[in-house]
């Protein structure tokens, strides 16, 4: 008989979690190069150097739109979510089952969607192509519950110990995202079901834009918060965070309701109440953004995190690079992640302007300061530096892409707002970068991927 005895300790069952998938990550590459950023070039180009519109270009920039939207940002998050969330708050890991189930309803989705409303045309309305679109909103729809409901399961009851600060941080904001992704899922349905009942090639205006505003402000946005609160101190040895950030959330999702709710108002006079929500509602996600800014510590006014425990002592013998825990072995991802909160910053300011000067610069200008200022740019910095590590590996295949993607990305974003502010859209020069712009873009992508690729490929052989 065996006697247990004082330092026995039941055998615990090892979790094993699923290795790193990079299917959805390969599909957000390729969907954005051919028909996110590509799509966009081709339509940038033409306007630019007066070349002949599409005739249906509404419909065009609705395919263009949602490609940027959900499959090359949406399939970026479900990819690091599924890896990293289990591990993060060690729960149970995702199942082979729940991982097809979810991958086949979001791509279906995404793919039926898409090639639906490309091919269908105000001469020759198919009942068949209407009823892909529809079909493909539905599967999309599922596809996001059936992620909330994955996500949900492990974070809701996670308690994460008072050491673990950045864990503690990841909560807040991935539970605002949350409601955002149900709220985007909700939208999505009702879109399909009213193209399916209507006609005409456009999927519904006010629902179209209402569902990018929350996906824009209440996905995208909180959960980029979640993950740099989680890693930037880290990746970039900054101080953690000492906030309430719980309040924060709070803050900064009342606001952004608000925000969203009374949006159409933003440029009108007609309904002062609702204008004046918009006003507050813009004003105070400024705010809360300068908070979360400032709360990430990136101007570097408190001391990093690593001299609560040697002080101001590097590593021996070797240390790291100055603002970056690393070698360069990731090349200058840094450079991506502080253009991107500076981005944010100018995005954020550039919707509260736009109160008072409707008429400076079109929406889509504050859009895209957000979708390819921010967002783009904090993919591309954090994919070079967090997917090596998913694989195993403490490096990318190629540094200097990184480097010239920052080039490229920063180039485009400029290049894609600064002209369409008004008075200097009639500059030739400024018109011609923008007609490149949508190419740097691709061209920044295609570095991303290229970079990617390699570094999966050099896993697998070794």
């Amino acid at each position: 008989m065996k006697v247990a005895t004082q330092n026995s300790r039941p055998s615990v069952p090892k979790r094993r979690h699923l290795p790193f998938r990079s299917t959805p990550i390969a599909a957000a590459l390729l969907l954005a190069i051919a028909l996110g950023f590509g799509l966009g070039a081709l339509l940038v180009w033409r306007i630019a150097f007066d070349r002949a519109l599409p005739i249906a270009l509404g419909k065009l920039i609705q395919v263009h739109g949602h490609v940027q939207l959900f499959a090359w940002t949406g399939l970026f998050i479900v990819a690091v979510s599924l890896y990293k969330i289990p591990r993060l708050t060690s729960t149970k890991p995702v199942t082979p089952l729940e991982y097809y189930l979810l991958l086949g309803s979001l791509l279906g989705g995404i793919l039926f969607r898409v090639n639906g409303q490309l091919w269908i045309s105000g001469s020759s309305e198919l009942v068949a192509l209407r009823f892909l679109v529809s079909l493909g909103c539905l599967l999309e729809g599922i596809g996001i519950l059936l992620f909330l409901a994955i996500v949900l399961r492990r974070i809701i009851r996670y308690r994460p110990q008072p050491a673990a600060i950045a864990a503690a941080a990841l909560k807040p904001f991935l539970l605002l995202s949350i409601l955002g992704w149900l709220l985007y899922a909700g939208v999505t349905i009702v879109l399909g079901i009213r193209f399916l009942q209507g006609h005409g090639v456009m999927v519904d205006l006010f629902w179209n834009d209402l569902g990018t505003r929350i996906y824009i402000h209440l996905v995208l946005l909180p959960t980029c918060f979640a993950f740099s609160l989680a890693t930037f101190p880290i990746f970039l040895r900054l101080a953690p965070p000492i906030w309430r950030i719980p309040r924060l959330v709070i803050v900064y999702g009342t606001a952004t309701i608000l925000y969203v709710i009374s949006a159409e108002a933003g440029t009108a006079g007609s309904d002062t109440l609702r204008y004046w929500m918009h006003a507050l509602g813009t004003t105070v996600r400024l705010i809360a953004i300068v908070g979360v800014i400032l709360g990430l510590d990136l101007l570097r006014l408190r001391p990093p995190w690593f001299e609560r425990f040697r002080g101001r002592t590097e590593r021996e013998n070797r240390p790291p690079r100055r603002f970056a825990a690393d070698y360069g072995q990731f090349g200058n991802f840094e450079w991506l992640i502080y253009a991107a909160y500076a981005w944010l910053f100018l995005a954020a300011g550039a919707d509260v302007l736009l109160l008072a000067l409707p008429s400076a610069y079109p929406f889509s200008v504050v859009r895209h300061l957000y979708l390819l200022g921010f967002v783009t740019h904090l993919i591309l910095g954090m994919a070079v530096r967090i997917i090596p590590g998913f694989l195993g590996r403490n490096r990318i295949a190629y540094q200097s892409l990184v480097r010239a993607s920052f080039a490229l990305i920063l180039f485009a974003t400029f290049a894609r707002t600064l002209p369409l502010v008004s008075g200097l859209h009639g500059i030739v020069p400024l018109r011609s970068a923008y007609g490149l712009s949508g190419i740097a873009a691709v061209l920044a992508i295609a570095c991303l991927a290229i970079n990617l690729a390699t570094t999966i490929a050099q896993d697998r052989r070794a």
